[in-house]
């Protein structure tokens, strides 16, 4: 798997001067804006595209197809994209963050909570976009995730004019709940679909004929 990891580092490698030219950007705006969320926001979205983007290039070379030719598994395969997007998104976050309290120079509790429930929604969207992309393409799992983003975006806005009374109560409730059970109750969810999406992605590639 080092070997499979070294070859996307050598990708994001080639973006290197993009990075460090939108990481001083956004860097710079979020100096001006003083938001705590905005710039690891900004850049673990970033990063998370990026990688998903090295799916798009491997289809496109027909990678998978000359990998298979070496002592790997398909399993090795879709492991290491997990681990890849998984950790450099994480480690993205987890830098920024850290920039973020230094720059700021604060730190609360609830700020914490708020931007792992973030990480850990960000790492959902981009889990499911590999299972996807593993099963009807690359170019296609962008569309169908925006797909059934939009699909839940529009339910809740329907919820909301057909039944305002139950969302004007549920927003009430926000401030009145206890954030660390909030955290540790989307955190299980998050790694129970991640897990979900893992197995999937293993069970589909398995499946699939090159």
């Amino acid at each position: 798997m080092k070997g499979l990891i070294l070859k996307d580092l050598y990708y994001m490698k080639n973006n290197f001067k993009l990075l460090a030219v939108v990481f001083l950007l956004y860097g710079i705006m979020f100096i001006n804006q003083k938001s705590f969320m905005f710039f690891p926001a900004v850049m673990t979205m970033l990063i998370g595209f990026m990688t998903l983007g090295i799916i798009t290039v491997d289809e496109k070379n027909n990678w998978d197809k000359y990998a298979l030719t070496m002592p790997l598994s398909r399993k090795n395969l879709v492991q290491e994209k997990f681990v890849f997007i998984n950790g450099l998104c994480s480690l993205t976050f987890l830098v920024t963050f850290g920039v973020s309290i230094i720059i700021l120079k604060k730190f609360e509790i609830n700020l914490l909570i708020e931007s792992i429930l973030f990480l850990l929604a960000v790492l959902v969207f981009l889990n499911l976009n590999i299972f996807i992309g593993i099963k009807f393409g690359a170019e296609k799992a962008m569309i169908y995730v925006f797909g059934i983003i939009a699909g839940i975006a529009v339910i809740v806005f329907g919820i909301q004019k057909i039944f305002p009374e139950i969302i004007n109560k549920s927003v009430e409730l926000i401030p009145k709940l206890n954030m660390t059970m909030v955290g540790i109750v989307f955190a299980l969810i998050a790694v129970l679909l991640i897990s979900l999406f893992y197995l999937l992605s293993i069970k589909t590639i398995n499946k699939k004929e090159y």
